[in-house]
C-alpha cells in the first residue's frame, strides 16, 4: 500500500484507540458513580432500618410503661378501696363502743338510782 494510505490508516488507528481510551474512561467513571450510588444506597437502607428499629423499641418501651401506669393505678385503686373499706369498719366499729358506752352509762345510772332508792327505803344496798 502506499505511504498516504498508510498514514491516513494510523490515524484512523490513533483516533478509534483514542476514543476507545475515551469510553474505557467513561465506563470507569460510570462505575465509580455506580459504586458511590449503590454505597449510598445502602447506607441510606442502614438508617432507615435503624430508625425502624429504634421506633419499633420506643413503641415498646411506651406500650411497657403504660402497662406499668396502668398496674399501679389498679392497685393505688385496690388500695383506696380498702382504705375505704377500713375508714368504714372503724366507724362502725366506734359507733358500736358509743353505743355500748351510753348503754353502760344508762345501766350504771340506773343502778345507782336503785342504790340510792333502797338505802332511802333502809333496805340494805
Amino acid at each position: 500500500s502506499s505511504p498516504p494510505a498508510s498514514a491516513a490508516a494510523l490515524e484512523e488507528a490513533k483516533a478509534a484507540v483514542e476514543r476507545a481510551e475515551e469510553a474505557e474512561r467513561k465506563l470507569a467513571e460510570g462505575a465509580r458513580q455506580l459504586a458511590e450510588f449503590w454505597g449510598v444506597r445502602t447506607r441510606l437502607e442502614e438508617e432507615l432500618r435503624a430508625e425502624g428499629e429504634a421506633r419499633r423499641r420506643s413503641s415498646e418501651e411506651a406500650a411497657s410503661a403504660l402497662a406499668q401506669a396502668e398496674a399501679l393505678s389498679e392497685k393505688l385503686l385496690g388500695a383506696l378501696n380498702a382504705e375505704a373499706a377500713a375508714s368504714e369498719a372503724a366507724a362502725e366499729v366506734q359507733a358500736q363502743a358509743s353505743d355500748a358506752a351510753a348503754r353502760h352509762s344508762t345501766a350504771l345510772e340506773a343502778a345507782r338510782a336503785e342504790a340510792a332508792s333502797a338505802a332511802a327505803a333502809g333496805a340494805p344496798p
